[in-house]
């Protein structure tokens, strides 16, 4: 993951190191879905795209995670600073101060701690719309359960991510957070799966 001279690894190296966990967990429930529809007669499921931009939303909203957790955006132990530790503020108001724009705007869309972090809090909310919308897909199509899924597993991701932020960032909740990362992503497949078939 990059390790030099300080035993850190890049948060960029980080979030594709994530990215390509979570996108081989994604193609393992979706060929595990298709393996079990051929398995009961039924045809395997073409990508949506709706559906594909879903999951596109998700994967957005992923990587700024990682990033939030590579660079330790929420805190900074050995500087001791706190860049977001109330919500839905950062630092008394709703856009950051401190955002370092001198490298331009690219740069500090992936290596400021407050945009980031600013970033992974707001897109938060773009995926939960599309989510809202892919679960309600669903739920018309009969599958309660994959409805149910999608909402419990956003949920509950939302509520651990503001605790997270509210703790001080307490390492059992960021790891919680993390970990309901990965059912969001295996719910949101499962549901984009379904969609896909009636699509």
């Amino acid at each position: 993951s990059g390790l030099s001279a300080a035993v850190r690894a890049s948060h960029l190296r980080l979030a594709a190191h994530l990215g390509v966990a979570l996108i081989t967990l994604g193609a393992l429930v979706w060929t595990a879905l298709d393996v079990l529809a051929l398995h009961e007669g039924r045809s395997r499921a073409r990508l949506t795209r709706f559906s594909a931009a879903v999951i596109v939303t998700l994967a957005i909203q992923v990587l700024f995670g990682a990033l939030v957790a590579g660079m330790r955006a929420g805190y900074d132990a050995g500087a001791g600073w706190f860049s977001a530790d109330s919500w839905p503020l950062m630092q008394g108001s709703l856009f950051p101060e401190g955002v370092d724009w001198s490298a331009g705007f690219a740069h500090a869309l992936f290596n400021d701690p407050f945009l980031v972090h600013f970033v992974h809090r707001w897109w938060a909310f773009v995926v939960v719309a599309m989510l809202v919308v892919l679960a309600r897909k669903v739920r018309a199509l009969g599958r309660r359960d994959v409805s149910i899924a999608i909402h419990t597993a956003f949920g509950t991701q939302i509520l651990l991510g503001i605790a997270t932020v509210w703790s001080g960032m307490e390492l059992w909740l960021a790891v919680l957070h993390q970990v309901t990362g990965a059912l969001v992503v295996a719910s949101a497949v499962w549901g984009a799966h379904v969609a896909s078939r009636s699509g």
